[in-house]
């Protein structure tokens, strides 16, 4: 669920806020079964052709039914407005990354970077955007940098609409990382390159119901073996708008 509510008619400040639960079953290793539960709660600020949001983060992530991961943090973005058919951004996060059990691989995260997101000309009111992006994991641990890592990537992606209530959808992007340290097993430095693409369809039913089938694909190559694979996913979803 997700929501967004100004203050008052007169005032440039609103309330914005989303939460959401998953839980993702093995048909059969279920030691491999993950839940997570997502909270955001923000203020955004509007001024002339600018946007300004402030929010603050939260999520628990299990594994096998017990808690592997707690995350909390920070984000801030700008929005700008140029014209009628582009903006700009600019975004920073910074979380704390915390493993229960596993203090070893407790980090600190914090990342940032620009975007873009533009309208253009012609049938099916196409749209693009991409961003690029950069980051770093400090590991708290310092007997252990070869679980901190820094990190860049890149995503693009955009939409078309095909007729009133239906629209094609796609996405990719990519990310390198290298980690901070000779991992003490392989007696070397993690290095991953890992793609992301997706492609499906928008559906609008009834002006409220939106419905989202789409192909995911990702592989990320890895000189550690045991994190080198490729996956592909089908996704079917469905989505209530109030009014």
């Amino acid at each position: 669920m997700s929501f967004s509510n100004r203050f008052s008619p007169e005032h440039n400040l609103s309330v914005f806020g989303n939460a959401n639960i998953f839980y993702r079953p093995t048909w059969e290793e279920h030691r491999f079964d993950t839940a997570a539960g997502n909270a955001q709660l923000g203020l955004r600020h509007n001024r002339d052709n600018n946007s300004f949001l402030a929010s603050i983060q939260g999520q628990k992530y299990y594994l096998d039914d017990d808690v592997s991961r707690n995350q909390a943090g920070l984000n801030l973005q700008w929005l700008h407005t140029a014209n009628q058919r582009t903006q700009y951004s600019v975004f920073a996060q910074g979380l704390i990354q915390r493993f229960p059990g596993q203090t070893i691989r407790n980090v600190n995260q914090y990342s940032g970077g620009v975007g873009i997101v533009r309208l253009l000309a012609g049938n099916g009111s196409p749209v693009i955007y991409g961003s690029l992006y950069a980051g770093t994991d400090d590991e708290r641990d310092s007997t252990r940098p070869d679980f901190g890592r820094t990190y860049f990537g890149i995503r693009g992606g955009g939409e078309y609409t095909l007729k009133q209530d239906l629209k094609l959808i796609g996405s990719a992007s990519y990310q390198y990382s290298k980690y901070g340290g000779d991992d003490p097993l392989f007696q070397e430095r993690r290095k991953d390159n890992f793609i992301f693409l997706r492609s499906g369809l928008e559906y609008t039913y009834q002006e409220n119901w939106v419905f989202t089938p789409e192909v995911r694909y990702l592989v990320n190559d890895s000189n550690f073996v045991i994190n080198d694979f490729d996956r592909w996913q089908v996704f079917a979803t469905a989505r209530y708008n109030f009014n």
